[in-house]
């Protein structure tokens, strides 16, 4: 994941995880075999709680009190393994210390925050970086379709990605609305992510005149601007906002604000998963 995730503490817990769940190897497991089980079940641990574990209690603010309540668990967890010699016992009590930060309140506080998540400033876009992040890799044909390389003709390769309006921030300009208003320029709606490259030229064209006249992948194949826009929800009036007008786009915006709000709180709930992997 980006760089950006939150909390360097986080990392640092996890580390600290892993030294606890190491150390009862040392002292308890004998054999090869043993050890190799251990810990290939431990990653199956990790993967499968690691992604909600560093951003929903991010999102919910839990972070913000400091990494105590975190040390405190895992001395807990240390001391509450001494007593254990059963391999399977010992990795139920390294998944609870996951599990434990589910709680009922720290969910609540998670959506709350997605929920609320708006930026009024062009420039506090970047904000949404995680959210679209991980929204992007929910659904398998979403991510199947982004994460192909767009590529223009004559221009240098960048990996690195940027969050960018769907409906271009000058477009906003000559259609202005309250910036309190669902549906403005500046809403999770109206922002994806794109390579650099790609964002940096298109500008302030549309999404439809920029890709299906600069970008080879859908100048060669008519069909790739709708499965695109289908896998990304966006509507004909974000792909052209110039034809729709504004109270059509803000609706539209307002639309896939929730929609991919609903989605990061269904993973929040760990009803959903990262499909990129």
């Amino acid at each position: 994941c980006s760089s950006d995730l939150l909390s360097y503490n986080s990392l640092v817990v996890l580390w600290v995880w892993c030294l606890v769940a190491d150390d009862w190897e040392t002292r308890t497991l004998h054999s090869e075999m043993e050890r190799v089980n251990y810990w290939n079940a431990l990653a199956e641990v990790f993967d499968r709680h690691v992604d909600r574990w560093l951003t929903v209690p991010s999102w919910a603010g839990r972070w913000s009190s400091g990494m105590e309540p975190y040390t405190k668990k895992l001395a807990m967890l240390a001391s509450d393994l001494k007593s254990v010699t059963d391999r399977k016992d010992a990795i139920i009590k390294l998944e609870g210390f996951f599990l434990d930060a589910f709680d009922a309140v720290t969910l609540s506080d998670a959506k709350k925050y997605i929920n609320n998540l708006e930026v009024t400033r062009r420039d506090r876009v970047r904000e949404y970086f995680i959210p679209l992040w991980f929204w992007t890799r929910l659904e398998k044909g979403r991510w199947e379709i982004a994460s192909k390389q767009l590529k223009l003709v004559g221009s240098r390769a960048r990996d690195s990605l940027h969050v960018d309006h769907v409906v271009p921030y000058h477009w906003w300009d000559k259609n202005p609305v309250d910036d309190d208003a669902p549906g403005a320029g500046n809403d999770l709606g109206n922002c994806m992510l794109l390579r650099a490259n790609f964002n940096i030229a298109k500008s302030d064209s549309s999404a439809r005149a920029f890709l299906t006249t600069k970008v080879d992948a859908f100048k060669s194949d008519p069909s790739m601007l709708d499965r695109w826009a289908d896998a990304l929800d966006l509507s004909v009036e974000l792909l052209d906002a110039e034809q729709a007008g504004l109270a059509k786009v803000s609706d539209a915006v307002a639309r896939r604000t929730k929609l991919i709000c609903d989605e990061l709180c269904s993973f929040i709930d760990g009803k959903s998963t990262r499909q990129d992997q």
